[in-house]
């Protein structure tokens, strides 16, 4: 849907797209969307141009998620706002419903692969007890051992269920942002302390490129810092070995005026399906991973309204880039 109107919210046009998502048979105003869709209307007054916003609202008996965009144009010195309508409805609720199967699919398949040994063991030790005599077992001494394994085997999976349950609880406990007025350098300087508290040990060149040198930030410092310490472990790791390993840290202005922070690596890269997986919760390309660090990133940068996003060319560079 299109809809156009001048500085004072006359509309000059409202193509029969817009007609049918806004559920109105004609609009002189968009001060007239104020009772039915407040929301709405109060988006579209605020909405900037170049912009794109998100917004939830109940039209004509359904609840419809439209992605609003404008863009502004001057006509005999009169400025116009034109306002892109969609309904993206149906393609955010078959993401939903593919994020929701693909976090049951990992719970099931990580309960599953604790609780199966766990059973299993705790039927043997069962039946190598007597009944009635918790001191006294079937057999001879030798079933001693195998009941002594059989608990630390189940003490060793119920450990490691508590651990993913405590993941599981990171992963959906956010803490709410506390904003504050940040020198990008010094963050990217912190970070780098943190992470390699021995400059001269390491075996990896950390390079820092900022544009402007006195750029600064409004972000939440400690969630900032834990999605960039996340980001340059994992650049380390996957430069452990390299001959000439560089990790370069940048932030800059993109081309649509954002400030954005880059990890670059030169490591092996991400290959294959990976790519698109890195970001699904408890999925991990690297032994031991949890699998949490990278989707626990993205949700703080979504709360700062940007995204973490991720390009890599295997053999070549691998580039995280966070997005404010």
């Amino acid at each position: 849907g299109l809809l156009a109107f001048d500085q004072n919210g006359n509309v000059e046009l409202l193509n029969p797209a817009a007609k049918t998502l806004l559920d109105v048979p004609a609009l002189r105003n968009i001060d007239d969307l104020e009772p039915a869709a407040p929301v709405l209307h109060r988006k579209l007054r605020a909405l900037k141009p170049g912009r794109r916003d998100l917004v939830t609202v109940p039209l004509g008996g359904r609840l419809l998620q439209l992605s609003l965009r404008a863009t502004e144009v001057k006509r005999q010195r009169e400025v116009h706002t034109i306002v892109s309508i969609q309904n993206i409805s149906l393609e955010l609720n078959e993401k939903e419903m593919e994020a929701w199967r693909n976090l049951i699919r990992v719970l099931t398949h990580e309960i599953r692969n604790s609780l199966t040994p766990i059973a299993s063991l705790a039927a043997s030790v069962e039946q190598m007890v007597v009944p009635g005599d918790q001191q006294a077992v079937v057999g001879d001494s030798g079933t001693t051992p195998q009941i002594q394994e059989a608990l630390q085997t189940i003490q060793r999976r119920s450990d490691g269920l508590l651990q993913f349950v405590n993941a599981y609880r990171d992963l959906t406990h956010i803490p709410e942002l506390v904003l504050e007025s940040l020198k990008v350098g010094e963050v990217l300087e912190r970070v780098q302390r943190v992470v390699t508290p021995q400059p001269d040990d390491r075996q990896v060149r950390i390079r820092t490129v900022i544009r402007p040198e006195e750029m600064k930030l409004t972000a939440d410092p400690r969630l900032v810092e834990q999605v960039l310490i996340n980001l340059l472990l994992n650049a380390l790791q996957a430069t452990e070995g390299h001959s000439d390993a560089e990790i370069v840290l940048e932030a800059a202005i993109d081309a649509e005026n954002r400030t954005v922070i880059r990890v670059t690596d030169n490591g092996p890269g991400i290959v294959g399906d990976s790519l698109e997986k890195i970001f699904v919760p408890f999925y991990s390309t690297r032994k031991g991973g949890s699998g949490i660090g990278l989707s626990l990133s993205r949700q703080i940068m979504r709360l700062h309204r940007g995204d973490l996003t991720v390009r890599s060319e295997p053999g070549v560079r691998t580039t995280f880039t966070m997005q404010f």
